[in-house]
């Protein structure tokens, strides 16, 4: 009995395989910023909002520009945007025409970031991404219970609805909102008629 054949298909059924979409080197060629949510990443940094991944940092130097330098935070930022997160249903490794509808979200910490795609005009014709606008997440009342988004939406409309700045003891977690009106100085957040 030769097992010569019986190792061969072993060996391709042990190969990983995977779609396509895995595969593609659909990175983008480079990531900007607008000048504004530049400045509105730092600005949310020093305001504690990206606590405590990232803490308020001390007053830096300025550069000759004039703006704040905060590398760790906008390099995390471009690194994430850099990989096109995109569905692809959004046109992820594609060009779409441009309209008005063209920016895309994510989310990042507790801040949602828009960003747009757009083709170079170079010889190779990359694609590269610009970040247009930074704002602190909303979240989405209409989101599943108990997910991240449904999560800080609830949070986000007590702290509106609140007369005092409400500090939670717990960070949000994604499938679980037990803690999630919990308050860091004791006592739990309930509205107000």
């Amino acid at each position: 009995h030769d097992n010569t054949n019986n190792n061969n298909n072993d060996n391709n059924n042990n190969q990983l395989k995977v779609p396509s979409w895995v595969s593609a080197d659909d990175e983008l060629a480079s990531v900007t910023w607008t000048k504004e949510s530049y400045n509105f990443v730092l600005q949310f940094r020093n305001k504690g909002y990206l606590s405590p991944l990232y803490k308020s940092l001390p007053r830096k130097q300025k550069q000759q520009d004039g703006e704040e330098e905060d590398d760790e935070v906008h390099k995390a930022i471009a690194e994430i945007i850099a990989q096109d997160p995109r569905a692809q249903h959004e046109g992820r490794g594609q060009i779409m025409k441009m309209t008005t509808s063209s920016s895309y979200d994510i989310t990042f910490c507790t801040l949602r970031i828009s960003f747009i795609v757009k083709q170079t005009q170079t010889n190779n014709n990359n694609k590269v991404a610009e970040i247009i606008n930074v704002v602190e997440d909303q979240g989405d009342p209409k989101a599943q219970p108990s997910s991240y988004q449904h999560s800080l939406a609830m949070r986000r409309i007590a702290e509106h609805s609140s007369s005092t700045k409400l500090q939670w003891k717990y960070p949000i977690r994604e499938g679980n909102n037990q803690g999630l009106y919990h308050l860091q100085q004791g006592g739990v957040w309930k509205p107000t008629n």
